[in-house]
């Protein structure tokens, strides 16, 4: 029997509602994508599933602790309590961008959007739902721009031409609003 028919079995099993599709829906939580380790052992388990046939679609969390960090960043009421949990939250990419090896750039951009949030907040003394939603999905932002880098270019990069990588895994990186 084929690899491909063997690891389409193997998935049916999960009672899949679409069990002809190539795609597999590979979801990692916040603290399986906060080590360059953990990216390893990632990175090749998208390598066994491409080997079966399979086009994996990896969704992850945010780092560990970043999104109860983001809550309480929301009800921060001072300004110090609010630097230092934007600082919290900054040292754990920067952790792991430096683990990664790969430039922050881009990190830096989405950590000024979110303290524009977070002033906003502090201006009008309240987060409304829509600030809230917003403030809360930067969690995503940081270490999906983090880990892409290490696999594939950065979307400002894929516009003007694809960079090569060091992986073997090819893939395209795609934002949650996509």
């Amino acid at each position: 029997m084929n690899t491909t028919m063997e690891a389409k079995q193997e998935f049916e099993k999960f009672g899949s509602p679409n069990p002809d599709s190539p795609f597999v829906v590979m979801k990692f939580g916040g603290r399986s994508v906060a080590s360059s380790n953990n990216w390893s052992a990632i990175a090749q388990l998208l390598e066994e599933r491409i080997k079966t046939g399979l086009i994996p679609v990896v969704v992850h969390s945010a780092l560990a602790g970043v999104s109860n960090a983001l809550e309480q960043l929301i009800d921060a009421t001072t300004m110090k309590e609010s630097n230092e949990l934007l600082e919290k939250i900054r040292t754990v990419h920067c952790q792991l961008g430096d683990e990664l090896g790969v430039g922050l750039v881009f990190v830096e951009e989405q950590l000024q959007t979110l303290h524009e949030l977070v002033d906003s907040v502090r201006l009008v003394g309240e987060a409304s739902p829509n600030i809230h939603a917003r403030i809360m999905a930067t969690s995503s932002w940081r270490p999906t721009t983090i880990s892409s880098q290490d696999i594939v270019p950065p979307p400002q990069q894929q516009r003007s031409a694809i960079q090569p990588t060091t992986s073997p895994v090819s893939c395209t990186w795609l934002p949650n609003r996509q």
